[in-house]
């Protein structure tokens, strides 16, 4: 495999673009995407400590590969593109997708991304 390009965004999100042969020996390009999301952990940590109004209390911070992921496996789940899903969760209004929501800021395996963790 030979790395072709990488591209990095601000928030920490890196994709790297692999270039390797298939099992048909043709070209083919692979996408790894990866986020370190310590920074999002501590920001989460310091939010959660900090005194927070009565109107406004965080629940959680989503880094945005976990919420990729999420669109990815909802879109298998749910027979819809990758773009749908991704959508659909990002708007939040329809059912399935508030299950995703409550899944990421209130679910045990996502427990670092929200801020009841750190009270």
């Amino acid at each position: 495999m030979t790395l072709i390009a990488r591209d990095v965004t601000p928030s920490g999100r890196e994709q790297r673009y692999w270039l390797h042969n298939g099992d048909d020996n043709k070209d083919r390009i692979s996408v790894e995407t990866i986020q370190d999301v310590e920074p999002v952990i501590d920001l989460v940590k310091t939010i959660a400590q900090a005194k927070q109004s009565k109107d406004f209390k965080l629940k959680a911070v989503i880094p945005a590969v976990v919420l990729e992921n999420s669109s990815v496996i909802s879109a298998g789940l749910w027979g819809v593109s990758v773009k749908d899903a991704f959508a659909e969760i990002f708007k939040g209004k329809s059912p399935r997708a508030k299950r995703v929501h409550k899944m990421l800021s209130e679910g045990r395996d996502f427990r670092k991304f929200q801020a009841k963790a750190y009270r």
